[in-house]
């Protein structure tokens, strides 16, 4: 359960020193420091459920949401997660993990997410459709010749998950992002399907 500074020291507010006590069970491991003012009471806590609270509000795209679908192949390693109004990427490391949080323009924002819980502990992830979206977004144009090379050779997307996404989805998500990537993607989608 992730806890924040305040609640801790609500909790434990009839002890002398509660400062100390949170230090002491941060030092036992009863607590884990995620940031400054924010812990978790368990280990086994889903990194992405750790994501949502980590920076706010913010929800998991790019390669961990590609990965979490099957679309890539390899397991993100950082937890990466779009986020609102930073102007800035931010990131944290803690005992879950690294997580990266990059900016999406605000038109874009809630377009292609999804809420899911784990455990009780809820966290917004991208779509499939989304996740590509937004990674194309944040990255430098790439030629219309060498886009079908570079989803099946450089970022090896699954052509059989590819070919289930959602095209009025990916129509509105291009709306909001105008970037020549995600218009080329939609193109290239409907050329496809």
């Amino acid at each position: 359960m992730i806890k924040t500074i305040s609640a801790l020291l609500y909790e434990f507010k009839d002890y002398r020193n509660p400062y100390d006590h949170i230090r002491l069970l941060v030092k036992d491991g009863s607590l884990i420091k995620l940031k400054r003012g924010l812990y978790e009471t368990s280990i086994d806590e889903n990194p992405f459920v750790i994501a949502s609270v980590l920076y706010a509000p913010s929800y998991v795209s790019f390669q961990s949401a590609l990965s979490f679908y099957g679309l890539i192949p390899e397991r993100a390693v950082v937890v990466t997660s779009a986020s609102l109004g930073a102007r800035k990427n931010k990131n944290y490391r803690n005992s879950f993990g690294s997580f990266s949080y990059q900016d999406v323009p605000e038109k874009a924002y809630s377009l292609g997410l999804k809420w899911m819980e784990n455990f009780g502990s809820p966290y917004f992830i991208a779509t499939k459709e989304k996740a590509l979206c937004d990674l194309l977004a944040k990255i430098k144009p790439i030629p219309k010749e060498n886009f079908e090379a570079f989803l099946y050779d450089d970022l090896r997307i699954d052509k059989e998950i590819f070919l289930t996404f959602n095209k009025p989805l990916v129509l509105s998500i291009a709306k909001t992002y105008q970037t020549k990537n995600v218009f080329t993607l939609l193109n290239y989608i409907m050329k496809e399907n």
